[in-house]
């Protein structure tokens, strides 16, 4: 479905940074500044309330999606997310998909996560839905401020096997079951 906007950025104007948004868990509000990057048509249509604004999807296709969000967490309070989506749409590919993927756009002020798609550093990262086969995504931290970090999904995995594995010192975590902390330097 070429008119599905999986993945947006929300402008928070009271420290200046942006956070990737999956649309599909997402309400648009009047007044609020969002930054799309598509490079498809998009068509909106207004839903209960009069400034409320979703995306359409087609009624006929049978889409199947998971989005994960991967979480970053210092002193139990998020200074970023990143998205990590399975999907059986022919436009989703393993490499970067403008329209599906949503490049990193970085915070200076605070510490970021990030997925590899070949080079690309995504916020969002939609790759194909593989039944049979282990999919490995390759994972970045841009740390800001020195400290003890928690890499989590509080949303769950949806009954899928998730893990994390740290490169810097082999320990894997089943984030499905827990989540894993670090203590990272600036500029790890």
């Amino acid at each position: 479905n070429p008119n599905t906007l999986p993945f947006i950025y929300r402008w928070n104007m009271s420290d200046n940074t942006i956070t990737p948004q999956a649309t599909s868990s997402f309400e648009f509000l009047p007044m609020h500044s969002y930054l799309v990057q598509n490079g498809n048509e998009i068509h909106w249509k207004n839903v209960s309330a009069p400034a409320s604004v979703v995306s359409r999807r087609e009624n006929d296709y049978q889409q199947i999606d998971y989005n994960w969000r991967l979480e970053l967490a210092k002193d139990s309070q998020m200074v970023d997310q990143a998205y990590i989506r399975m999907s059986n749409l022919e436009q989703v590919t393993d490499t970067f998909d403008f329209g599906q993927d949503l490049s990193k756009e970085f915070n200076a002020t605070r510490s970021n996560i990030y997925s590899f798609i070949g080079y690309e550093k995504a916020a969002a990262n939609s790759m194909p839905l593989k039944t049979e086969q282990t999919t490995i995504v390759a994972i970045g931290l841009n740390i800001i401020t020195a400290g003890e970090y928690t890499l989590g999904m509080p949303d769950g995995t949806d009954g899928v096997g998730v893990t994390l594995v740290d490169s810097e010192t082999g320990t894997r975590t089943n984030l499905g079951l827990m989540d894993y902390t670090v203590t990272l330097a600036a500029g790890d």
